[in-house]
């Protein structure tokens, strides 16, 4: 995971080379409903990145997170046999019928939490707010939720990492109100050496300042240093 992290947020720009998209055909593994989703034979990243800090890309037009049409299963993950069985019957609970309506990214993340699984919860919600923005910057819960699984991503990040995860977690934290949460976030992200992360700071900042600053759209483009 470390050196996983890294890769994502210390990748450096290269050559644009245009997405080509392709269609592949899922099947549910409950239910059996079969779905076709958008995948890419080539993606390409130009270094650019969100207020979410979500990478811009050639190929944002791909399924991200995909989810079975009727049941709604967000097929985040290839399921055990012993967590299908226990998805069968979580499936049909007044608990997942009343999270049907919002995010899969976030009915990921409860899911996993029901099957005490392995996959990041940080990450889960991360790639929620890079990959389905207007479903989860619109929803408190998820916001929080984020914020918590933050907090403990920190704890174990290395000195390398940490930075970013606390920098994103100060454009959440303003995102829900708390402007001193955000501030004290960025006081502790060691952001000396990092002229990209100084110039986000610098847009938060913004957005802290006025809140109807381009830069309080987690859609916006950070500023090149």
């Amino acid at each position: 995971m470390k050196a996983a992290i890294t890769a994502v947020f210390l990748a450096l720009p290269f050559g644009a080379l245009a997405g080509i998209p392709t269609e592949t055909t899922l099947i549910c593994p409950i239910g059996g409903e079969q779905f076709t989703i958008t995948e890419t034979l080539s993606c390409s990243e130009n270094g650019a990145r969100s207020m979410a800090f979500a990478p811009v890309s050639s190929c944002d037009f791909i399924t991200r997170l995909p989810q079975c049409p009727q049941n709604r299963l967000p097929m985040y993950k290839d399921f055990s046999e012993a967590e299908l069985d226990v998805l069968r019957n979580f499936m049909v609970s007044e608990t997942y019928d009343s999270m049907v309506d919002r995010s899969r990214f976030y009915m990921a993340y409860i899911i996993e939490r029901q099957l005490g699984g392995a996959a990041s919860p940080f990450w889960l919600l991360l790639n929620g707010l890079w990959y389905d923005p207007e479903n989860t910057f619109s929803d408190p819960d998820y916001l929080q939720e984020f914020l918590m699984e933050a907090r403990a991503e920190i704890r174990q990040e290395s000195e390398e990492n940490q930075p970013y995860v606390q920098s994103i977690s100060a454009f959440v934290a303003m995102k829900v109100g708390d402007f001193s949460a955000a501030r004290a976030l960025m006081q502790d992200a060691d952001v000396e050496n990092t002229p990209y992360l100084q110039a986000y700071h610098r847009a938060i900042e913004a957005c802290l300042a006025d809140s109807d600053s381009e830069f309080c759209n987690p859609q916006t483009l950070i500023p090149q240093p």
